[in-house]
């Protein structure tokens, strides 16, 4: 009998381990954003805060690099892990 409903064997499940839990992120991440926007804020004429000004602050506010993906899907690397940051416009 042949079970075409189980999932496939990961081989990087236990050598990849996330840089935060979910929602969890490091203590001074709100200073160290508040501080980035406030200086973005008074340095750049038009208030707007997206693409990669987005992305390398938050890189910087949990402590990873920013590498910029041609295709946009792990902008910011922190060790072996990888994540996007994207910016949504809204009014």
């Amino acid at each position: 009998m042949n079970n075409n409903n189980q999932s496939p064997k990961l081989r990087t499940v236990t050598k990849s381990v996330s840089a935060f839990p979910l929602n969890d992120f490091p203590k001074d991440f709100p200073f160290l954003l508040g501080k980035e926007i406030v200086y973005l804020l008074a340095s750049k004429g038009k208030p707007e805060l997206e693409g990669s000004d987005w992305e390398t602050i938050f890189a910087n506010c949990i402590g990873a690099d920013w590498k910029p993906s041609n295709v946009g899907l792990d902008d910011v690397v922190m060790g072996n892990t990888a994540c996007g940051a994207k910016t949504v416009k809204a009014k």
